[in-house]
């Protein structure tokens, strides 16, 4: 019987850490997709300035959610890569 108790004890702390995780990874995850939309709207706007400030807000948000595990490391790389390519296709433009 008192192994029953340990068992059931083990399981609803179990559901309870999966539940808070489950919320932060998800408020996290939010923070990454309103940045990156914050970023392609300025690009859409093609204000070189605001999107290079942008990118800088992605580029950390990114490493953090990858090195917390809540992103794929290569998934954040792969995210970041093509918004530098549009942030720097923006500033090429804007320079001539």
């Amino acid at each position: 019987m008192a192994e029953k108790k340990k068992v059931d004890i083990k399981m609803r702390k179990r559901v309870r850490q999966t539940k808070t995780r489950t919320e932060y990874n998800s408020r996290y995850k939010s923070k990454v997709k309103t940045v990156i939309k914050k970023l392609l709207k300025s690009i859409e706007a093609k204000n070189a300035d605001a999107s290079a400030v942008y990118l800088k807000e992605v580029n950390s948000v990114l490493s953090k959610a990858a090195n917390r595990n809540i992103l794929n490391k290569k998934t954040a790389s792969r995210k970041l890569a093509g918004l530098s390519k549009k942030v720097s296709t923006l500033k090429a433009k804007a320079s001539k």
